[in-house]
């Protein structure tokens, strides 16, 4: 027994000719510590980045059972501790991109640097195939405190830039997000979203709301900031969210809505100004709502009106 591992060790004669020879074979009852011991020896066999490819060349070529493992753990071992001489060597090897994607996942927020944060946003910028893995990763990384590097806020981010461009953020959030069937309500009907159907997403902010427990709501509500994003997807539905959402916890509600109601992207504010409308609508007596300022967005949006205006009667003058 080895640090709690089980290995078995025997000494088996072969015959060759006339000679005899003892051939000594170790048995591991975990292929990880068989494939971790492999990693280990590997990397202390090698002396510069020749050395290295030789037997990562070898090691693929004629021990494909544990090539797996094997570089599962020089990945791991390259971005957490010797990421100044075998990262560089590692990245070289034909294997590294399928290996970086299959791995990265596991690596701690502290390990990751701004170059895997741009790699990350360029898959979701490209539709890579990697996007969604992205985005459920993210989605799952919403303390910012924790994870520095690669959080919920990425996601956001890329999704502003985008907003510069209608036809990428629409294209992306109904790739992403779109619900599977049609809704009564619901703008559009797609494929069901490669992350999740948007209608599913609403189901499960209502699983959230169902907690009376402010807190657990508190730690969740970026969800809710995401279906502003996605609201145009499925107004009707997302309405109904934020109903619930303002008749259990209307602090939390406002202060999002007042927050996101400050953003830069123009679509954002309007998805807001709609939901509002609609909580006006169902709660009008409500001081809190009353008392949200948007008088200046009208502003805004009939100065826009006038210029749309303006501009197609030039068109036709």
């Amino acid at each position: 027994m080895l640090e709690n591992d089980v290995i078995f060790k025997g000494e088996v004669q072969v015959e060759r000719g006339l000679r005899t020879r003892v051939s000594t074979s170790i048995s591991f009852t975990f292929d990880e510590f068989r494939d971790f011991c492999v990693t280990n020896y590997f990397l202390e066999s090698i002396k510069d980045e020749v050395s290295f490819r030789e037997m990562w060349d070898e090691l693929h070529s004629e021990n494909p059972t544990i090539c797996e493992g094997v570089e599962r753990y020089c990945f791991c071992l390259a971005i957490t501790k010797y990421q100044s001489n075998l990262l560089p060597w590692l990245q070289k090897c034909p294997q590294y991109e399928s290996l970086y994607w299959d791995n990265v996942w596991n690596i701690e927020d502290r390990y990751l640097t701004a170059s895997d944060a741009k790699m990350w946003k360029e898959q979701l910028v490209r539709g890579g195939i990697h996007a969604t893995s992205v985005i459920r990763h993210l989605l799952g990384r919403r303390d910012r405190e924790y994870f520095k590097i690669a959080n919920i806020g990425l996601l956001f981010d890329t999704m502003d830039d985008m907003l510069l461009d209608m036809g990428m953020y629409t294209g992306f959030i109904c790739q992403m997000f779109a619900i599977g069937t049609k809704r009564r309500g619901s703008l559009v009907k797609y494929g069901e979203g490669k992350v999740c159907a948007y209608d599913k997403f609403l189901s499960a902010l209502n699983a959230i709301l169902k907690h009376s427990n402010c807190q657990y709501v508190l730690r969740r509500i970026d969800f809710f900031r995401l279906s502003v994003y996605l609201y145009e997807l499925f107004p009707q539905g997302t309405d109904e969210i934020w109903d619930i959402f303002f008749s259990q916890h209307p602090a939390l509600a406002l202060s999002l809505l007042k927050e996101m109601f400050e953003h830069p992207r123009s679509l954002i504010r309007d998805n807001v100004a709609d939901i509002l409308s609609n909580l006006r609508a169902l709660h009008g007596n409500d001081p809190e709502l009353a008392s949200f300022d948007l008088s200046s967005y009208e502003r805004e949006v009939s100065q826009q009106f006038r210029t749309i205006c303006s501009q197609i009667s030039e068109i036709f003058d």
